[in-house]
Protein backbone atom coordinates (compact mmCIF):
# COMPACT_ATOMS: atom_id res chain seq x y z
CA UNK A 1 0.00 0.00 0.00
CA UNK A 2 2.70 2.42 1.31
CA UNK A 3 4.38 2.04 -2.89
CA UNK A 4 1.40 2.31 -4.20
CA UNK A 5 0.70 5.89 -2.47
CA UNK A 6 4.31 7.10 -3.06
CA UNK A 7 3.65 6.49 -6.91
CA UNK A 8 0.77 7.81 -6.71
CA UNK A 9 1.89 11.41 -4.88
CA UNK A 10 5.32 11.94 -7.05
CA UNK A 11 3.55 13.01 -9.91
CA UNK A 12 0.83 15.23 -7.68
CA UNK A 13 4.46 16.71 -6.06
CA UNK A 14 5.75 17.27 -9.10
CA UNK A 15 3.07 18.91 -10.96
CA UNK A 16 2.86 21.46 -8.10
CA UNK A 17 6.61 22.14 -8.10
CA UNK A 18 6.03 23.01 -12.05
CA UNK A 19 3.33 24.96 -11.41
CA UNK A 20 5.35 27.25 -8.70
CA UNK A 21 8.13 27.57 -10.51
CA UNK A 22 6.15 28.72 -13.82
CA UNK A 23 4.45 31.05 -11.92
CA UNK A 24 7.94 32.65 -10.47
CA UNK A 25 9.19 33.05 -14.24
CA UNK A 26 6.22 34.54 -15.38
CA UNK A 27 5.53 37.05 -12.82
CA UNK A 28 8.38 39.05 -12.94
CA UNK A 29 7.62 39.54 -17.16
CA UNK A 30 3.96 40.28 -16.06
CA UNK A 31 5.17 43.17 -14.53
CA UNK A 32 8.28 44.18 -16.89
CA UNK A 33 8.15 47.39 -19.07
CA UNK A 34 5.82 47.23 -21.95
CA UNK A 35 7.55 45.34 -25.23
CA UNK A 36 10.14 47.77 -27.20
CA UNK A 37 10.22 50.29 -24.16
CA UNK A 38 14.30 51.05 -23.45
CA UNK A 39 15.29 50.18 -20.00
CA UNK A 40 15.53 53.04 -17.52
CA UNK A 41 17.92 53.56 -15.27
CA UNK A 42 16.20 54.87 -12.34
CA UNK A 43 19.25 55.79 -9.84
CA UNK A 44 19.27 59.94 -8.99
CA UNK A 45 21.46 61.15 -11.32
CA UNK A 46 24.12 64.03 -10.14
CA UNK A 47 21.56 67.16 -12.08
CA UNK A 48 18.34 65.32 -10.86
CA UNK A 49 16.77 68.68 -9.85
CA UNK A 50 18.18 71.07 -12.54
CA UNK A 51 16.11 68.38 -14.76
CA UNK A 52 13.58 67.76 -12.89
CA UNK A 53 12.66 71.33 -12.90
CA UNK A 54 13.49 72.18 -16.97
CA UNK A 55 10.80 69.53 -17.55
CA UNK A 56 8.23 71.03 -14.98
CA UNK A 57 8.53 67.60 -13.02
CA UNK A 58 7.84 67.50 -9.07
CA UNK A 59 11.38 68.53 -7.73
CA UNK A 60 12.63 66.51 -4.82
CA UNK A 61 15.78 65.57 -6.18
CA UNK A 62 15.16 61.62 -6.14
CA UNK A 63 14.76 59.83 -9.17
CA UNK A 64 11.59 57.93 -9.64
CA UNK A 65 10.29 55.58 -12.23
CA UNK A 66 8.20 58.37 -13.71
CA UNK A 67 10.75 60.43 -13.38
CA UNK A 68 12.96 58.46 -15.34
CA UNK A 69 10.05 57.67 -18.02
CA UNK A 70 9.55 61.54 -18.86
CA UNK A 71 13.48 62.40 -18.65
CA UNK A 72 13.99 59.22 -21.15
CA UNK A 73 11.21 60.71 -23.68
CA UNK A 74 12.67 63.80 -23.26
CA UNK A 75 16.08 62.64 -24.05
CA UNK A 76 14.71 61.15 -26.98
CA UNK A 77 13.63 63.53 -28.57
CA UNK A 78 16.88 65.53 -28.47
CA UNK A 79 19.19 63.17 -29.73
CA UNK A 80 20.37 61.97 -25.77
CA UNK A 81 20.85 58.37 -25.80
CA UNK A 82 17.77 57.52 -24.01
CA UNK A 83 18.82 56.25 -20.41
CA UNK A 84 16.42 58.52 -18.27
CA UNK A 85 19.06 59.06 -16.10
CA UNK A 86 20.05 62.97 -15.02
CA UNK A 87 23.33 63.24 -15.95
CA UNK A 88 26.07 65.58 -17.10
CA UNK A 89 25.16 65.52 -21.15
CA UNK A 90 21.04 65.90 -20.28
CA UNK A 91 21.93 68.55 -17.97
CA UNK A 92 24.54 70.68 -20.48
CA UNK A 93 21.28 69.62 -23.17
CA UNK A 94 19.18 71.79 -20.55
CA UNK A 95 21.79 74.63 -19.96
CA UNK A 96 22.03 74.88 -24.15
CA UNK A 97 18.03 75.37 -23.98
CA UNK A 98 18.01 77.74 -21.58
CA UNK A 99 21.26 79.77 -23.20
CA UNK A 100 18.59 79.15 -26.67
CA UNK A 101 15.37 80.72 -25.31
CA UNK A 102 17.40 84.03 -23.99
CA UNK A 103 18.68 84.13 -27.76
CA UNK A 104 15.60 84.03 -30.24
CA UNK A 105 14.97 87.14 -30.70
CA UNK A 106 18.01 88.10 -33.38
CA UNK A 107 16.28 85.60 -35.54
CA UNK A 108 12.78 86.29 -34.90
CA UNK A 109 13.25 89.98 -35.43
CA UNK A 110 14.97 89.56 -38.63
CA UNK A 111 12.35 86.71 -40.22
CA UNK A 112 9.17 89.24 -39.51
CA UNK A 113 8.01 87.79 -43.18
CA UNK A 114 8.07 84.52 -44.32
CA UNK A 115 9.41 81.04 -43.79
CA UNK A 116 12.89 80.83 -41.94
CA UNK A 117 14.86 78.51 -40.44
CA UNK A 118 17.05 79.84 -37.24
CA UNK A 119 20.30 78.67 -36.23
CA UNK A 120 22.00 79.57 -33.41
CA UNK A 121 25.33 78.49 -33.20
CA UNK A 122 25.88 79.75 -29.58
CA UNK A 123 23.22 77.67 -28.00
CA UNK A 124 23.76 75.02 -30.48
CA UNK A 125 20.09 75.15 -31.93
CA UNK A 126 17.58 75.68 -34.34
CA UNK A 127 14.15 76.04 -35.07
CA UNK A 128 11.30 77.23 -37.57
CA UNK A 129 10.14 80.84 -37.86
CA UNK A 130 7.26 82.41 -39.54
CA UNK A 131 5.74 85.80 -39.80
CA UNK A 132 8.54 86.28 -36.86
CA UNK A 133 6.64 83.78 -34.42
CA UNK A 134 8.50 80.61 -33.47
CA UNK A 135 6.30 77.49 -35.50
CA UNK A 136 8.60 74.50 -34.74
CA UNK A 137 11.56 73.48 -32.30
CA UNK A 138 14.01 73.93 -30.89
CA UNK A 139 16.40 71.09 -31.64
CA UNK A 140 19.89 70.95 -30.69
CA UNK A 141 22.23 70.46 -33.22
CA UNK A 142 26.02 69.85 -33.65
CA UNK A 143 27.72 72.39 -35.99
CA UNK A 144 30.93 73.21 -37.56
CA UNK A 145 34.44 72.58 -35.36
CA UNK A 146 37.03 74.81 -35.20
CA UNK A 147 38.37 75.44 -38.48
CA UNK A 148 35.58 74.39 -40.14
CA UNK A 149 33.03 76.59 -38.99
CA UNK A 150 29.15 76.86 -40.39
CA UNK A 151 29.24 80.49 -42.10
CA UNK A 152 26.84 82.64 -40.68
CA UNK A 153 24.51 84.39 -42.80
CA UNK A 154 24.08 87.87 -41.13
CA UNK A 155 24.71 90.29 -43.89
CA UNK A 156 25.80 88.23 -46.45
CA UNK A 157 22.64 87.50 -47.92
CA UNK A 158 23.68 88.34 -51.64
CA UNK A 159 26.59 87.36 -51.30
CA UNK A 160 25.93 83.41 -50.35
CA UNK A 161 28.95 81.31 -52.15
CA UNK A 162 25.62 79.39 -54.67
CA UNK A 163 24.02 81.83 -56.77
CA UNK A 164 20.77 79.97 -56.63
CA UNK A 165 21.23 80.68 -52.48
CA UNK A 166 21.69 83.88 -52.25
CA UNK A 167 18.28 85.78 -50.09
CA UNK A 168 17.85 89.01 -48.83
CA UNK A 169 20.47 91.08 -46.36
CA UNK A 170 20.19 88.65 -43.66
CA UNK A 171 19.70 85.58 -45.39
CA UNK A 172 20.81 82.07 -47.74
CA UNK A 173 18.28 80.01 -49.23
CA UNK A 174 17.47 76.24 -49.46
CA UNK A 175 18.71 75.91 -53.25
CA UNK A 176 19.21 71.81 -52.97
CA UNK A 177 17.69 68.93 -51.48
CA UNK A 178 18.92 65.21 -51.78
CA UNK A 179 17.64 62.45 -49.36
CA UNK A 180 20.30 60.44 -50.42
CA UNK A 181 22.98 62.54 -50.60
CA UNK A 182 26.59 61.26 -49.68
CA UNK A 183 30.03 63.75 -49.73
CA UNK A 184 31.85 64.00 -52.75
CA UNK A 185 34.57 64.86 -50.03
CA UNK A 186 34.29 62.37 -47.70
CA UNK A 187 32.41 59.93 -48.44
CA UNK A 188 30.36 59.81 -45.75
CA UNK A 189 26.17 59.50 -45.99
CA UNK A 190 24.14 62.88 -45.71
CA UNK A 191 20.84 61.70 -44.77
CA UNK A 192 17.96 64.19 -46.17
CA UNK A 193 20.64 67.03 -46.84
CA UNK A 194 19.14 70.41 -47.52
CA UNK A 195 22.08 72.85 -48.53
CA UNK A 196 21.71 76.63 -48.18
CA UNK A 197 25.32 77.93 -49.14
CA UNK A 198 27.60 75.90 -51.10
CA UNK A 199 28.67 72.79 -48.99
CA UNK A 200 27.19 73.34 -45.94
CA UNK A 201 23.96 71.58 -45.25
CA UNK A 202 21.16 70.46 -42.42
CA UNK A 203 21.26 66.17 -42.78
CA UNK A 204 21.40 63.69 -40.16
CA UNK A 205 25.05 62.28 -38.89
CA UNK A 206 26.49 58.94 -38.83
CA UNK A 207 28.41 60.53 -35.63
CA UNK A 208 26.87 60.85 -32.08
CA UNK A 209 25.04 64.22 -31.95
CA UNK A 210 27.45 65.77 -29.22
CA UNK A 211 30.17 64.56 -30.25
CA UNK A 212 32.95 66.88 -30.45
CA UNK A 213 34.66 68.70 -31.56
CA UNK A 214 32.31 68.95 -34.44
CA UNK A 215 31.09 68.92 -38.02
CA UNK A 216 33.22 69.87 -40.81
CA UNK A 217 30.99 72.81 -41.53
CA UNK A 218 27.42 70.99 -42.33
CA UNK A 219 24.92 71.37 -39.25
CA UNK A 220 23.67 68.24 -37.78
CA UNK A 221 20.12 67.54 -36.88
CA UNK A 222 18.48 64.36 -34.73
CA UNK A 223 16.93 61.80 -36.65
CA UNK A 224 13.60 62.39 -35.12
CA UNK A 225 13.68 65.91 -36.12
CA UNK A 226 15.09 66.04 -39.71
CA UNK A 227 11.75 64.38 -41.24
CA UNK A 228 10.09 66.88 -39.90
CA UNK A 229 12.53 69.52 -41.30
CA UNK A 230 12.24 68.11 -44.28
CA UNK A 231 8.36 68.25 -45.05
CA UNK A 232 8.64 71.87 -43.68
CA UNK A 233 11.33 73.38 -45.77
CA UNK A 234 11.16 73.96 -49.29
CA UNK A 235 13.69 74.72 -51.97
CA UNK A 236 13.90 78.75 -51.52
CA UNK A 237 13.55 78.74 -47.46
CA UNK A 238 15.28 81.80 -46.41
CA UNK A 239 18.13 80.20 -43.77
CA UNK A 240 19.68 82.59 -40.87
CA UNK A 241 22.66 81.44 -39.40
CA UNK A 242 24.23 83.44 -36.07
CA UNK A 243 25.99 83.34 -33.15
CA UNK A 244 29.65 81.36 -32.69
CA UNK A 245 29.97 77.94 -31.33
CA UNK A 246 32.02 77.48 -27.91
CA UNK A 247 35.55 76.39 -28.83
CA UNK A 248 35.88 77.95 -32.44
Amino acid sequence: MSVTTTRRTIPALTASLLALLLAAVLLPLSAAAPAGAAACNTATGPYQRQVEAHLKLPVDGRSSLSDCRAIQRWQGVFGISPTGYAGPQTYAAVKRLQLWATRTAQCGGHAAQGRAVCVDLTSQAMWLVEGGKRTWGPYLIRSGRDGYETRTTAGRGPECRTASSRGPRNYCRVYWKDIDHVSGQYGSPMPYSMFWDQGQAFHISDRYLFEEPGSHGCVHVPARAIKVLWEKVPVGTMVFVYGRKPGT
